[in-house]
Protein backbone atom coordinates (compact mmCIF):
# COMPACT_ATOMS: atom_id res chain seq x y z
CA UNK A 1 0.00 0.00 0.00
CA UNK A 2 2.98 2.36 1.10
CA UNK A 3 4.48 1.55 -2.52
CA UNK A 4 1.55 2.33 -4.40
CA UNK A 5 0.78 5.72 -2.95
CA UNK A 6 4.03 7.01 -3.65
CA UNK A 7 4.08 6.93 -7.22
CA UNK A 8 0.83 8.29 -7.38
CA UNK A 9 1.82 11.05 -5.63
CA UNK A 10 5.15 11.39 -7.57
CA UNK A 11 2.24 11.63 -10.72
CA UNK A 12 0.14 14.23 -8.35
CA UNK A 13 3.20 16.46 -7.87
CA UNK A 14 5.10 16.03 -11.55
CA UNK A 15 1.36 16.80 -13.05
CA UNK A 16 1.14 19.99 -10.87
CA UNK A 17 5.02 21.51 -11.08
CA UNK A 18 4.12 20.71 -15.44
CA UNK A 19 0.88 22.25 -15.39
CA UNK A 20 2.49 25.42 -13.09
CA UNK A 21 5.11 25.25 -15.50
CA UNK A 22 3.26 25.95 -18.59
CA UNK A 23 0.82 28.49 -16.97
CA UNK A 24 4.05 30.37 -16.40
CA UNK A 25 5.34 30.37 -19.64
CA UNK A 26 1.54 31.14 -20.97
CA UNK A 27 1.57 34.44 -18.43
CA UNK A 28 5.09 35.17 -19.48
CA UNK A 29 4.34 35.03 -22.99
CA UNK A 30 0.94 36.96 -22.55
CA UNK A 31 2.87 39.79 -20.66
CA UNK A 32 5.38 40.42 -23.64
CA UNK A 33 2.92 40.33 -26.14
CA UNK A 34 1.16 43.34 -23.99
CA UNK A 35 4.71 44.94 -23.35
CA UNK A 36 5.65 44.41 -27.16
CA UNK A 37 1.97 45.98 -27.94
CA UNK A 38 2.74 49.28 -25.47
CA UNK A 39 6.20 50.17 -27.54
CA UNK A 40 4.32 49.73 -31.03
CA UNK A 41 1.25 51.74 -29.48
CA UNK A 42 3.80 54.42 -28.18
CA UNK A 43 5.58 54.14 -31.41
CA UNK A 44 2.59 55.21 -33.20
CA UNK A 45 1.43 58.03 -31.52
CA UNK A 46 4.69 59.44 -32.03
CA UNK A 47 4.41 59.06 -35.95
CA UNK A 48 0.75 61.05 -35.57
CA UNK A 49 2.59 63.15 -32.90
CA UNK A 50 4.74 64.01 -36.62
CA UNK A 51 2.26 64.07 -38.55
CA UNK A 52 0.67 66.46 -36.83
CA UNK A 53 3.68 68.56 -37.01
CA UNK A 54 3.62 68.19 -40.83
CA UNK A 55 0.42 69.22 -40.84
CA UNK A 56 0.12 72.53 -38.63
CA UNK A 57 2.75 73.43 -40.71
CA UNK A 58 1.44 73.26 -44.06
CA UNK A 59 -1.86 74.11 -42.92
CA UNK A 60 0.28 77.50 -41.63
CA UNK A 61 2.01 77.85 -44.63
CA UNK A 62 -1.91 77.69 -46.55
CA UNK A 63 -2.87 79.55 -44.33
CA UNK A 64 -0.17 82.52 -45.04
CA UNK A 65 -1.13 81.63 -48.79
CA UNK A 66 -4.90 83.38 -48.78
CA UNK A 67 -3.42 86.50 -47.37
CA UNK A 68 -1.29 86.94 -50.48
CA UNK A 69 -2.92 87.95 -53.82
CA UNK A 70 -0.54 86.66 -56.13
CA UNK A 71 -1.31 82.95 -55.11
CA UNK A 72 -2.02 80.61 -57.83
CA UNK A 73 -4.44 77.58 -57.55
CA UNK A 74 -1.01 75.14 -58.08
CA UNK A 75 0.64 76.79 -54.55
CA UNK A 76 -2.84 76.08 -53.13
CA UNK A 77 -2.74 72.70 -54.57
CA UNK A 78 0.94 71.94 -53.35
CA UNK A 79 0.04 73.37 -50.00
CA UNK A 80 -3.17 70.60 -49.73
CA UNK A 81 -0.72 67.81 -51.51
CA UNK A 82 1.60 67.86 -48.41
CA UNK A 83 -1.50 68.03 -46.19
CA UNK A 84 -3.13 64.66 -47.11
CA UNK A 85 -0.79 62.14 -47.02
CA UNK A 86 -0.08 63.39 -43.52
CA UNK A 87 -3.68 62.95 -42.61
CA UNK A 88 -4.27 59.60 -43.75
CA UNK A 89 -0.85 58.52 -42.32
CA UNK A 90 -2.19 59.49 -38.99
CA UNK A 91 -6.00 57.63 -39.82
CA UNK A 92 -3.76 54.34 -40.40
CA UNK A 93 -1.66 54.85 -37.48
CA UNK A 94 -5.05 55.23 -35.23
CA UNK A 95 -6.43 52.36 -36.86
CA UNK A 96 -3.51 50.46 -35.36
CA UNK A 97 -3.57 51.59 -31.97
CA UNK A 98 -7.21 51.16 -31.69
CA UNK A 99 -6.59 47.35 -32.22
CA UNK A 100 -4.19 47.56 -29.39
CA UNK A 101 -6.85 49.60 -27.23
CA UNK A 102 -6.83 46.26 -24.71
CA UNK A 103 -3.36 46.26 -24.09
CA UNK A 104 -3.32 50.42 -23.58
CA UNK A 105 -3.52 52.11 -19.88
CA UNK A 106 -6.76 54.33 -19.41
CA UNK A 107 -4.43 57.53 -20.12
CA UNK A 108 -3.83 56.11 -23.29
CA UNK A 109 -7.08 55.26 -24.18
CA UNK A 110 -8.27 58.50 -23.29
CA UNK A 111 -5.69 60.32 -25.38
CA UNK A 112 -6.93 57.48 -28.34
CA UNK A 113 -10.44 59.07 -28.11
CA UNK A 114 -8.93 62.39 -28.26
CA UNK A 115 -7.35 62.07 -30.76
CA UNK A 116 -9.90 59.72 -33.02
CA UNK A 117 -11.65 63.03 -33.01
CA UNK A 118 -9.53 65.51 -33.98
CA UNK A 119 -7.66 63.37 -36.89
CA UNK A 120 -11.81 62.94 -37.70
CA UNK A 121 -11.81 66.75 -37.70
CA UNK A 122 -8.52 66.96 -39.49
CA UNK A 123 -10.01 65.14 -42.39
CA UNK A 124 -12.67 66.83 -43.03
CA UNK A 125 -11.28 69.85 -43.18
CA UNK A 126 -8.80 68.52 -45.59
CA UNK A 127 -11.88 67.39 -47.82
CA UNK A 128 -13.47 70.53 -47.67
CA UNK A 129 -10.21 72.43 -48.70
CA UNK A 130 -10.12 69.77 -51.53
CA UNK A 131 -13.75 70.94 -52.70
CA UNK A 132 -12.94 74.15 -52.64
CA UNK A 133 -9.70 73.43 -54.92
CA UNK A 134 -11.95 71.69 -56.89
CA UNK A 135 -14.78 74.36 -57.62
CA UNK A 136 -13.02 76.98 -57.66
CA UNK A 137 -12.41 77.31 -61.60
CA UNK A 138 -11.49 81.27 -61.87
CA UNK A 139 -11.87 82.42 -58.29
CA UNK A 140 -10.76 80.75 -54.82
CA UNK A 141 -12.83 81.68 -52.05
CA UNK A 142 -9.71 82.76 -49.61
CA UNK A 143 -11.99 83.40 -46.94
CA UNK A 144 -13.44 79.45 -46.22
CA UNK A 145 -9.89 78.02 -47.14
CA UNK A 146 -8.14 80.56 -44.63
CA UNK A 147 -11.01 79.02 -42.04
CA UNK A 148 -10.33 75.28 -42.61
CA UNK A 149 -6.95 75.87 -42.55
CA UNK A 150 -6.96 78.13 -39.31
CA UNK A 151 -8.89 75.01 -37.37
CA UNK A 152 -6.42 72.57 -39.20
CA UNK A 153 -3.96 74.35 -37.29
CA UNK A 154 -4.86 74.62 -33.96
CA UNK A 155 -6.41 70.70 -34.24
CA UNK A 156 -3.11 69.61 -35.23
CA UNK A 157 -1.36 71.52 -32.45
CA UNK A 158 -3.86 69.72 -30.10
CA UNK A 159 -3.23 66.68 -31.57
CA UNK A 160 0.21 67.09 -31.73
CA UNK A 161 0.52 68.05 -27.75
CA UNK A 162 -2.09 64.98 -27.11
CA UNK A 163 0.02 62.16 -29.00
CA UNK A 164 3.12 63.34 -27.80
CA UNK A 165 2.01 63.30 -24.08
CA UNK A 166 1.06 59.58 -25.00
CA UNK A 167 4.21 58.05 -26.55
CA UNK A 168 5.71 59.10 -23.27
CA UNK A 169 3.59 57.09 -21.54
CA UNK A 170 4.10 54.22 -23.46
Amino acid sequence: MLRRSVPGRSLAVGTSLLLSGFLFLAQAETSGKTQGEKFQAGTRFQSICKDASNVQTAAASLTRLTRDSSSKWADYDKKWNEIKPSVEDMNMKLAEIEAMKSSLSPSEVKALNKSMVLIKDLAGNTHEIRMQLDMSSKQLNELLIRSFSRNMVQKSETLEKLTAKASKTS
